[in-house]
């Protein structure tokens, strides 16, 4: 008899998908431009704030918030390039950016011992990443990040031992939900931007002006967090 993806998911724990890395965090005074820099730096969507004087995570901020942040601050479609940096306060400490998106308000957390269909529970709520906590502590060193990217690399890897669901279509699976959001070539970045956030997308399809599909946009494609 077929072994079922289910129990293929209950044999198997966080900790196996989980990579040796350093967690790579900031303190909630680091600035808005700090963290754009380290987050180009990295090549990462994300990087979890952490506070030392409570000694807790208070949440993982992400290129969704600061889109939020700046779109905000987008008052009119007049407004051109100089008046906008201006309105922009890249000293801002990032501890301001957590919670302006529903998933930064909360911390994700998950323990590397626990079966990993917690963890595609969790994921499955709409939410993109998780903490991981590899060792009992609260320092970041005991913790790393798990993101929905590094689902999809570890099916990937391991497709053989899915069954037949590989073969099932993503309209079976349920996964075809809803109207996509779309945006105009021409259309203002800023104002694609503020319509993302008012929607609570991450991704916009992307039209010429004959209304054809011409790409899909993913902020969150596969990188690092």
């Amino acid at each position: 008899m077929e072994q079922s993806p289910l129990h293929f998911l209950k044999e198997k724990t966080i900790k196996d998908i989980c990579k040796p890395q350093t967690l790579v965090w900031v303190p909630p005074e680091t600035t808005l431009e700090e963290t754009l820099q380290l987050l180009h730096d990295h090549d990462f969507l994300s990087v979890p704030v952490f506070d030392k004087e409570t000694n807790k995570f208070i949440g993982i901020v992400s290129v969704f918030d600061i889109m939020i942040y700046l779109s905000r601050h987008y008052k009119t479609q007049k407004m051109d390039e100089i008046d906008f940096q201006r309105s922009i306060n890249a000293k801002a400490p990032v501890a301001k950016l957590v919670g302006l998106s529903p998933e930064s308000s909360y911390v994700w957390l998950v323990h590397s011992f626990h079966p990993l269909e917690n963890l595609f529970e969790t994921l499955s709520m709409g939410v993109h990443r998780a903490l991981v906590e590899i060792e009992n502590g609260n320092e970041p060193s005991k913790y790393q990040i798990i993101t929905q990217s590094d689902i999809i690399q570890y099916l990937k890897d391991t497709i053989n031992q899915l069954g037949s669901i590989v073969h099932r279509t993503a309209d079976d699976l349920g996964l075809v939900q809803g109207r996509i959001i779309s945006a105009k070539l021409k259309d203002v970045t800023l104002q694609v931007l503020r319509k993302m956030t008012q929607k609570d997308v991450n991704a916009v399809g992307v039209v010429d002006n004959e209304a054809l599909v011409y790409s899909l946009r993913f902020l969150t494609k596969q990188k690092n967090f």
